[in-house]
């Protein structure tokens, strides 16, 4: 709870510019990248969509080729574009996506989107691991993974922070 109060406010900065986007390196392990995806989306509510250019999201349960603008009362405007090798699920709702809106999948950019206030939840413990983290440790970039059931970032000095759900 405390770490989504203390991460709402970092939320707001973030949607209007003013602070720094801290990059989530996921595993390696393709195994490993596939159950923090899953925790992701059945415990966080993290979302993967299609975006075009003028932000409007394409999901899964839209209608085909129809864009919608995100739901800003709902969802977080950070927006997360996955990089690198994607989960095995994750890779076969690109390809429904794709298919469903095929008349726009040109302009299109596979995103992640999550509920406000996982979001938050995610921006408070980041904060929580800077104050921890001793002077001039660097998280602009954090691993995140699934560690004993618990999600865990970590930055490449070794802290971390678990987040209990």
């Amino acid at each position: 709870r405390e770490a989504v109060e203390n991460g709402r406010a970092s939320l707001k900065l973030l949607e209007h510019g003013k602070e720094e986007m801290v990059h989530l390196v996921w595993p390696d392990n393709p195994a490993e990248r596939d159950s923090l995806y899953r925790f992701l989306k059945t415990r966080l509510g993290m979302r993967t969509v299609l975006m075009d250019p003028d932000f409007l999201i394409y999901a899964e349960r839209g209608a085909p080729g129809q864009g919608q603008p995100i739901d800003r009362d709902r969802f977080s405007t950070i927006i997360r574009s996955p990089e690198g090798s994607l989960p095995a699920s994750e890779a076969r709702l690109r390809t429904r996506l794709i298919n469903r809106h095929a008349g726009a999948a040109s302009a299109l950019t596979l995103a992640r989107i999550f509920p406000r206030s996982s979001d938050a939840l995610l921006l408070g413990a980041i904060e929580q691991l800077r104050r921890d983290a001793a002077p001039n440790t660097q998280t602009r970039s954090l691993h995140i993974a699934l560690k004993g059931g618990h999600l865990t970032l970590s930055d490449q000095q070794g802290n971390a922070i678990r987040i209990r759900l």
